[in-house]
């Protein structure tokens, strides 16, 4: 996962202010947030791994809203 890819996903999830959100719910902290959504650290694939099952959770969630609205 890129720095880039990581940013686009903390900010689709969680808003503007998605670094101690992110952190909490892949359980690092938010300084090792930034240093991934910056490019200066590398994003482990553990950490990668964690945030598509937040991505995938999120999905289906709102996949079940959209049919109960139907």
């Amino acid at each position: 996962m890129t720095a880039n890819e990581f940013l686009t996903i903390g900010l689709a999830l969680y808003g503007d202010r998605w670094h101690s959100p992110m952190a909490n719910a892949i359980g690092i902290t938010t300084r090792t947030v930034r240093r991934f959504a910056a490019g200066t650290k590398e994003i482990p694939d553990g950490v990668a791994r964690d945030v598509t099952a937040l991505v995938h959770a999120r999905g289906q969630r709102l996949r079940r809203v959209e049919e109960g609205l139907r």
